[in-house]
């Protein structure tokens, strides 16, 4: 159980150490826009940063904090607000927008194309886990100290967002092995607030 522990700080320590921002967006966007070489961002930000959609002034910003920033681990993930065929509108420092050229130097990503097969915890354990997608279902205990629960499937209904998700009742974090798992459903997001943690790394 403590090598399981340890495993889970050791994982969870290095996505803390990454994620840049103060990790309240004013707005979870429609994706990512994402670094397609972000090992080149080790000291320095990308220089194709604009305050404007024609691309034409360089944003003069001093701390550039993508949403996922751990560029040696191939993190470099602006959220991204607006995709259009010259550009990509997007988040830095939680509330501040910018632009970047849509190139070859970034690629896009949704937000379900990133959850499906994460892992995630829940940002606050008084936010339940159901047998099915409703709130007014039956409630799937996780007493894990930290959670490492694989997003299996996703699902919109109604206007609200929910995963599918997988999880040890011993708090291993790697299932491949495992033979006491749950599964239950939770929301991910509230219209623009994450729900959740993710653990990209993990």
């Amino acid at each position: 159980m403590k090598l399981k522990l340890l495993i889970l700080v050791f994982c969870f320590a290095f996505i803390g150490f990454g994620q840049a921002q103060n990790k309240n967006p004013n707005s979870l966007g429609i994706g990512f826009a994402i670094a397609s070489n972000p090992y080149e961002f080790g000291n320095n930000h990308s220089n194709q940063i604009y305050k404007d959609a024609k691309l034409k002034t360089k944003i003069k910003t001093k701390g550039i904090y993508p949403f996922f920033y751990k560029p040696d681990y191939g993190l470099y993930h602006f959220i991204c607000l607006e995709k259009t065929d010259s550009y990509y509108k997007i988040l830095i420092n939680d509330n501040e927008e910018a632009f970047i050229p849509n190139n070859k130097d970034f690629i896009f990503k949704t937000w379900e194309s990133i959850l499906i097969g994460a892992s995630v915890g829940r940002k606050d354990k008084k936010h339940s886990i159901h047998e099915k997608h409703s709130i007014s279902s039956k409630i799937i205990e996780n007493n894990c100290e930290l959670e490492a629960m694989q997003v299996e499937e996703i699902m919109e209904i109604k206007g609200e967002y929910w995963v599918f998700v997988i999880f040890d009742d011993d708090c291993d974090p790697y299932l491949d092995n495992s033979k006491n798992t749950k599964h239950g459903w939770i929301k991910w997001r509230t219209k623009d607030k994450l729900l959740v943690e993710l653990f990209l790394l993990c």
